[in-house]
Order: structure tokens, then sequence, then C-alpha cells
């Protein structure tokens, strides 16, 4: 498992958690990657708070500069789970119902200043 390692400085823990544990995190992000069409486990409304798990299962069509084909949907099982300061998160790559691909990550959010 691959892990990520943040060093937050300029922010509380808990005003992190307060951002993590909102809808507007999980909505954001979807609205970052601009799936071709998603579902998700909870409601997303804006400024609820979330209960982890999250499952977000989208359509995508990855598209590359400089390459000579097209690419074919794709779709993507997420699933993220916060543990304390820590994010694990697995993605399953799909195309055609058949799984290709598998990356699973450790996020550790470590505080250095302003511990609250």
């Amino acid at each position: 498992m691959s892990q990520i390692k943040f060093i937050v400085k300029s922010i509380t823990r808990n005003k992190l958690m307060n951002i993590i544990l909102n809808s507007n995190f999980v909505i954001g992000y979807i609205s970052h990657i601009e799936p071709i069409s998603y579902n998700t486990n909870i409601k997303l409304v804006k400024n609820k708070k979330i209960v982890y798990p999250v499952i977000l299962k989208y359509t995508d069509k990855p598209v590359f500069e400089n390459i000579f084909f097209s690419m074919p949907k794709l779709q993507i099982i997420q699933k993220w789970n916060l543990i304390d300061n820590i994010m694990i998160v697995d993605i399953d790559i799909m195309m055609n119902e058949r799984k290709i691909g598998k990356i699973n990550m450790k996020i550790i959010y470590k505080y250095i200043l302003n511990k609250e």
C-alpha cells in the first residue's frame, strides 16, 4: 500500500477534520474529477456532516493529450475510510466490467503546529 504523508502547518486538527467530515469535501472532489455519471452511499447535501466510509462509484473517460487512440469509458469505485488521522483509500478501476487496476493509499495527516 502506498503512503502519502501531509504535514499540515497552517490549519488546526479541528479545522481539518471539519473539512474532511463535511459533505462539501466530497462534493468538491466530484466537481474536480468531472465524471460522466456517479453515485455514492452518502447524501450529497451541502454543509452536512458525513460518516465514513464513503463509497463513490463513477464512470469516466480519460483524456490524454498527444495519444493517437481514444480511451474507453472506465468505471471507478473508490472507498474512503477515515480512522483518526488516517484516510485509507481503495480504488478499483474497471473496463467493460472487468477489473484492470487497483490502487490502495494510506494518507496520514500529521499536525505540527496549532494542535487543538
